[in-house]
């Protein structure tokens, strides 16, 4: 089979994302995580036997650190679907061009069709003429 008459099933945005290596969560999965930590954090902070000041600022210092930490996991997030994006995109552009290649390859056999079969009919035309003389 010629590699212009292969059928190719289409390809899956995850499938393809999958193929690069990036995983894709949902948002509830990193909202889970965030709300998980910041309940652990918080119990161990406030089960610690400190003083109250002390105390408070651990929970502002674990507080920021989660914040930053869930910005990062967020700029990771948004690189990732961007990437993935990217990624469908390219794939979508290469398909493009395949199709109109195959587009055209067909439209320029159907014209040499279209011609063979007039000239088979010009010639059958011819014939008759002929054998009515």
């Amino acid at each position: 089979m010629a590699n212009h008459d292969k059928i190719v099933a289409p390809v899956e945005p995850e499938e393809i994302a999958c193929e690069r290596g990036i995983v894709l969560f949902d948002a509830r999965f990193w909202v889970g995580i965030l709300i998980g930590s910041a309940v652990g954090i918080s119990t161990g902070i406030l089960l610690a036997p400190k003083s109250g000041k002390r105390t408070r600022r651990d929970i502002t210092n674990s507080v920021k650190t989660a914040a930053t930490e869930a910005q990062d996991k967020l700029e990771d997030v948004k690189e990732d679907i961007s990437d993935g994006v990217s990624a469908v995109k390219e794939k979508l552009s290469r398909k493009a061009g395949e199709a109109k290649h195959e587009f055209e390859r067909v439209v320029k056999k159907g014209k040499s069709i279209k011609e063979k079969g007039q000239q088979l009919i010009d010639d059958i035309d011819e014939d008759i003429r002929q054998a009515r003389i």
